[in-house]
């Protein structure tokens, strides 16, 4: 399942087990004086995976359906080499009566495995990103949402696979972050000649809490938890690609605060992929840059805070705390596309 949005005033919360999200999008005051529509677009992916015990019992069925034909071998080797394994009975029925005991015993050992409840639910994967479309190009909307949907489908092997080198998953995933620059132009060269341009921050999750995130310009990826003093611990991972930040000179009338990094327009460079594991309560939040251009890592922390520390009986959600950071950004100036979203693994 996917949900995108690209337009003003969503919210959504989403409750897939292992994991709790919420999100919230508002068009940026900006862009509805002039009339335009949200530029940033969030994409939401869940990927089940069966329960452990339901695959241990689709594996057991399926052993358990070769026992006839394997016993049938065994019996058949044995008559062949003893000769009369069964004296008083004929080898015909003797064979007989074996086919209908082992397929009593094929039954009632299917029925027992098969009725026998599941040790754990279905689980998910969770892929997500939040894309901020460039205001200076034509089709920001267009660029943002394109990259959002192609983010969230791809499939990487998580760092917890055995089957797959660790390095060789990371570079694969670098590789199609990369390919997702033409992605992004084509989509956008169907609207016509003028240029679009996205950035984004993104997140694939295993059910384990195992996965990678990765953002381009000035998008961020922040990792936080609740600490044995009840209080959340917020941090950025990585910095924002600025003009300022990579020490790069941008072109004329481009301001140096203005991401350097960008999806759509040859400027990808080299993505940075960080592997991340999420225990028992811990969680991600994707912000735009219209959240944190007027809110410091300290406000969105308290705001977290406050909405977590007294979600005694899990009345307010990880949307309702969403919304509340939309909002609190919004009062405190902020006049571009507004997105957050917030993930926790429960």
């Amino acid at each position: 399942m996917v949900n995108s949005v690209s337009s003003p005033g969503i919210y959504s919360a989403y409750l897939e087990e292992p994991w709790e999200a919420g999100y919230a999008s508002r068009v940026g005051k900006r862009h509805q004086a002039r009339g335009g529509g949200n530029e940033d677009s969030i994409a939401v992916s869940f990927l089940p995976v069966p329960g452990k015990f339901a695959l241990a019992k689709s594996r057991l069925a399926f052993f358990v359906a070769l026992c006839p034909g394997i016993l049938l071998c065994l019996a058949f080797a044995g008559w062949q080499l003893t000769g009369f394994a069964f004296p008083a009975f004929s080898p015909l029925l003797a064979l007989s009566v074996g086919v209908v005991l082992v397929q009593v015993l094929l039954l009632g050992g299917l029925f027992a495995v098969l009725s026998a409840p599941c040790s754990s639910p279905p689980q998910s994967g969770l892929h997500c990103c939040v894309a901020d479309g460039v205001s200076g190009g034509a089709c920001g909307a267009v660029a943002s949402l394109s990259a959002a949907h192609y983010l969230v489908g791809l499939r990487p092997a998580y760092p917890e696979s055995e089957a797959e080198d660790f390095g060789a998953c990371k570079a694969a995933l670098e590789q199609w972050i990369v390919a997702a620059d033409e992605v992004v132009e084509k989509k956008v060269a169907e609207q016509g000649d003028r240029a679009g341009a996205t950035t984004f921050s993104a997140a694939w999750l295993s059910p384990t809490g195992d996965g990678w995130i990765s953002r381009l310009g000035d998008c961020r990826v922040w990792c936080w938890k609740m600490d044995e003093k009840n209080e959340v611990q917020l941090y950025q991972v990585g910095g924002d690609q600025t003009f300022t930040a990579m020490n790069e000179t941008p072109e004329p009338n481009v301001s140096m605060s203005n991401p350097a990094r960008l999806l759509g327009v040859g400027l990808v460079g080299e993505p940075d992929v960080w592997d991340v594991h999420l225990a028992s309560g811990e969680g991600l939040m994707l912000t735009s840059d219209g959240i944190h251009a007027t809110l410091s890592s300290e406000e969105i922390a308290g705001l977290l805070q406050a909405c977590l520390r007294h979600d005694r009986k899990r009345r307010r959600t990880l949307c309702t705390t969403a919304r509340l950071i939309e909002r609190r950004a919004r009062m405190s100036g902020s006049r571009d596309d507004l997105s957050v979203m917030i993930l926790r693994r429960r």
